[in-house]
């Protein structure tokens, strides 16, 4: 039973607030089956396909909530990442919002752990069944009856681990009213390589030369100092924390004369993916 509860973002002054202490990035990787898909679409997801699902989130992000019971982290999510099969990758988002709720007593008659994924930039590459998705929600949830407690999360605060939730739900909306939700069953992987990062990014940064956003000659720059750091990623001959910085500095600078400010946002979430995926700065 799938049951979403109310989001309860807090608006101080007209806009979210946005509190992040120092960065504190965690990843997750998941691999498992879709055992059930509702919606117009569901024909793109058939049951019994492998999805690969990954996570980046500062678990330094402030809680907004008020509630001892609730939590809600804005921007928390540094980035998402799914790929079903022929879809490659079928969802990147960045700059999205975890909310969590534990113990919480639903309709009166079970208690619910919840942690659910919604929100930030969709970048364009994101299709489903060839049309854009311009709005998500990834569910991990445990329902109990009032007498079990449930015992996914340990507080209100986003967990670290990784979360080994009975119901996970996917919800993909490609244009109004075109809803399509996939029950998953999950377990955890091994985390995303920096040759799979660096590939997306490629991809992405292809794109955005095709759609007049982003320069060649940039495009080229920024390929060339990915293609460094997978090198000294993989062969572990060089140190790869300076490329790495290299490619951070050269992203951070692009809206000053190279991009607009929403592509230098997406390829700084590629960015902290890769960083994730090198893991410690090697300097051999």
């Amino acid at each position: 039973m799938k049951a979403v509860l109310q989001c309860a973002c807090l608006l101080i002054g007209g806009a979210l607030s946005v509190s992040t202490a120092e960065a504190s990035l965690v990843s997750h990787s998941y691999i498992g089956t879709i055992t059930e898909v509702r919606g117009p679409q569901a024909a793109e997801a058939p049951v019994g396909a492998t999805i690969h699902l990954s996570y980046t989130v500062d678990a330094a992000t402030d809680d907004e909530h008020p509630l001892p019971d609730q939590g809600i982290f804005v921007r928390a999510m540094q980035s998402l990442r799914v790929e079903l099969p022929g879809h490659e990758p079928t969802l990147l988002v960045s700059g999205g919002t975890v909310q969590t709720f534990d113990n919480v007593v639903l309709s009166g008659v079970t208690l619910i752990d919840q942690v659910l994924m919604f929100g930030g930039r969709i970048n364009e590459s994101s299709e489903f069944g060839g049309l854009p998705i311009f709005d998500w929600q990834l569910i991990f949830e445990e329902v109990t009856s009032l007498d079990v407690t449930p015992t996914m999360l340990a507080g209100d605060v986003f967990p670290t681990e990784p979360i080994a939730a009975p119901q996970v739900y996917l919800e993909l909306q490609t244009t109004p009213g075109l809803v399509t939700t996939l029950t998953l069953q999950l377990e955890p992987a091994e985390p995303t390589t920096v040759a799979e990062v660096v590939t997306d990014a490629k991809l992405r940064i292809d794109a955005l030369v095709e759609q007049g956003r982003l320069g060649a000659g940039v495009a080229r720059s920024i390929i060339a100092r990915l293609d460094v750091v997978l090198q000294a990623a993989t062969t572990r001959r060089n140190g790869v924390c300076g490329p790495l910085a290299g490619l951070r500095n050269q992203v951070h600078n692009l809206p000053r004369r190279h991009a607009e400010v929403a592509v230098a946002d997406e390829l700084a979430a590629l960015v902290t993916v890769l960083t994730e995926a090198v893991g410690t700065c090697r300097n051999e």
